[in-house]
């Protein structure tokens, strides 16, 4: 792996770590309901990551990768994120879901 690319791998590591540290574990701990008027934020918030991920994959796909399985992958995934980012950003704007 050239440096360059193991940069963009340590720092998406690090993005990992950080997030599990400071998002997920203290989110595991709260095991209450959301609040309907809080819905349409933890969607929003939730899409965004998803969407994140997207763009990383987007990053690799179709060219950069070497492998017919490996392309076609990456654009499984790169597809269902999209689709995964739509339901929740959708879900969000509906009415009730902000406490509408």
């Amino acid at each position: 792996m050239d440096d360059e690319l193991k940069a963009i791998v340590d720092a998406v590591r690090e993005v990992e770590k950080l997030a599990r540290e400071s998002v997920v574990t203290p989110a595991r701990g709260n095991r209450g309901p959301v609040q309907r008027e809080q819905e349409a934020t933890v969607l929003d918030a939730a899409a965004s990551l998803v969407e994140l991920a997207r763009e990383f994959v987007d990053l690799y796909y179709p060219h950069r990768m070497a492998t017919a399985d490996a392309r076609g992958a990456v654009n499984v995934v790169r597809n269902g994120l999209g689709d995964l980012a739509e339901r929740l950003r959708t879900a969000g704007e509906r009415p009730g879901a902000a406490g509408a």
